[in-house]
């Protein structure tokens, strides 16, 4: 099966250094906080790669979902969570595939205004590749370190519910690389959490 290279656009890459950018700009305006662990973030979204290159040529990106869950931390905002997608193929050459990101991650948040912030951070996680035959063997599944910058505006619709919108840059350590861009929208939903849970993660 090939194992094609994936280059970013230079438009991604300007997209990545905005995202450090925003990351260093957040670390030194005193950020939004509350105390560690007072409250969950549950967010449901929608999410598609945009970006195209050499993997495209082979497979066709199709929309995919998240999970997410984020907390206040000590410093910052610490998250956990998953992303689904699934690619068609584009040519009989190779298998579909299904990508699953599981990660967790640290970021920093700002207030722009009094419903609006802007979370900025990177994550860690394992993207795991699961084919859908055995055409090629030892490889219907391959999982691999990955690496994310994620950006996502936040606007509050009341008290628990805001809407979200997010791009994250993605580089998964195949043995050619692969650099995938995604945007995301979905609908958060914060609580508080429940007293034995807050004292576990202390």
């Amino acid at each position: 099966m090939p194992h094609p290279s994936f280059i970013a656009p230079w438009p991604l890459l300007r997209a990545l250094h905005a995202a450090a950018a925003a990351l260093c700009l957040c670390a030194c305006a005193l950020p939004l906080q509350a105390q560690p662990f007072e409250t969950l973030e549950l967010s449901v979204t929608g999410t598609v790669n945009v970006n195209r290159n050499l993997l495209h040529e082979f497979w066709r990106a199709e929309p995919g979902g998240g999970l997410n869950v984020t907390t206040p931390f000590y410093l910052g905002f610490a998250e956990a969570g998953g992303l689904l997608h699934r690619y068609g193929v584009q040519t009989g050459a190779v298998p579909r595939f299904d990508a699953l990101l599981v990660y967790a991650g640290w970021g920093l948040r700002l207030r722009l205004a009094p419903r609006l912030t802007w979370q900025n951070g990177f994550r860690v996680g394992n993207y795991r590749m699961m084919f859908d035959d055995d055409t090629f063997a030892g490889v219907r599944n391959e999982s691999e370190l990955a690496l994310s910058l994620h950006s996502s505006l936040s606007l509050r619709l009341s008290g628990r519910m805001a809407v979200r919108v997010s791009g994250s840059y993605t580089k998964v350590f195949t043995f050619l690389r692969l650099k995938l861009f995604h945007v995301s929208a979905g609908v958060t939903y914060r609580m508080r959490t429940p007293e034995w849970l807050r004292e576990f993660l202390r």
